[in-house]
């Protein structure tokens, strides 16, 4: 049976990979009003209440999508492979939807999520997750709009990689140069003192 927690060790790399400084919540949880504003027995038979607790496996890498999440309080990770030395992606926070994307492709997740705190979630299975939609169109907008935010931050994470990584090769470059002007330097000089050496053990 799959581990359910990741271990102390690698909760603790995962911490230690988070941003410094992190918002406490989304400016716009629009989401959240969404939810609270449906009939409360819809509410009740389309979300299952969920809690978490820090270090806790919400989903995996690679399996199938049964159902999205909507973070009502908390802070869970994105990260991907290996659990025991794992890559933040990205964090999500209250009001954000997670694994809507894989549900809307119908393709096996593409990450796992991980509660970093106490967190507390609504959990919407696929069949479920459609009915929402199709009842409640803007949901349906707001879903997309904030997959569509998501894009563009990946984009503009991917240029500034790509920006960086050109300084970088740059600045490699530089190095190489500078290193081939001191080799060249360092010969000069040898041949010089060699030459000098050879002609102090001459006679005159």
């Amino acid at each position: 049976m799959p581990t359910t927690q990741l271990s102390a060790t690698a909760f603790e790399s995962l911490l230690r990979q988070q941003p410094r400084h992190l918002p406490a919540e989304m400016t716009e949880p629009v989401l959240l009003p969404l939810f609270a504003s449906l009939d409360r027995s819809l509410f009740e038979r389309l979300a299952q209440q969920h809690a978490c607790e820090p270090g806790e496996i919400i989903c995996r890498e690679g399996e199938a999508a049964n159902a999205a999440y909507l973070i009502w309080s908390g802070r869970v990770a994105i990260i991907k492979g290996s659990l025991e030395e794992p890559i933040l992606l990205g964090i999500r926070l209250p009001g954000e939807m997670i694994g809507e994307m894989a549900l809307l492709e119908n393709q096996p997740r593409s990450a796992t999520v991980i509660a970093l705190t106490p967190t507390y979630l609504l959990r919407i299975d696929a069949s479920e997750f459609q009915q929402l939609l199709f009842i409640q169109p803007e949901m349906t907008r707001q879903v997309m709009a904030s997959i569509s935010s998501r894009l563009r931050q990946a984009d503009a994470a991917r240029a500034s990689g790509e920006e960086q990584s050109r300084h970088l090769t740059e600045q490699v470059q530089t190095l190489q140069t500078e290193k081939e002007q001191l080799i060249n330097i360092q010969r000069v000089r040898q041949e010089t003192s060699d030459l000098i050496i050879h002609d102090l053990r001459n006679p005159l």
